[in-house]
């Protein structure tokens, strides 16, 4: 009786722990075109790939702009491409390193199951 209760728990905290871990946390972020217009986006932050600075072109060459490449989920081997002022993907990196520590702090603190079969 004690292992059939011991098993269920088990299964219980198996399959809420499968479901956390197949949540995403999403990036919510303004963009900002070379030209200024801007948008907003929202991403997993577990396919986000990079961000880089771009080169604006003519006239807008003095526009400072980074740009977030997110791994598509439609075309194979592909990034979605957004492009952001400095300041924003500034934010979207101290949300990538929060996401990051929260997620080691987890895995450090976590508490593991030992089952004994007597």
């Amino acid at each position: 009786m004690i292992k059939t209760i011991f098993a269920a728990l088990f299964l219980l905290l198996f399959t809420a722990v499968s479901a956390a871990a197949g949540s995403s946390y999403m990036v919510t972020f303004q963009t900002t075109d070379c030209n200024g217009d801007t948008g907003i986006a929202s991403v997993e932050i577990n396919h986000i790939y990079k961000i880089e600075t771009v080169e604006c072109d003519p006239p807008h060459q003095a526009a400072k702009r980074k740009q977030v490449l997110v791994t598509s989920k439609t075309l194979h081997s592909s990034y979605d491409v957004f492009t952001v002022d400095e300041k924003e993907a500034i934010n979207i990196q101290k949300q990538i390193q929060a996401y990051m520590d929260a997620r080691r702090k987890l895995l450090e603190n976590g508490s593991p199951i030992i089952l004994y079969d007597n």
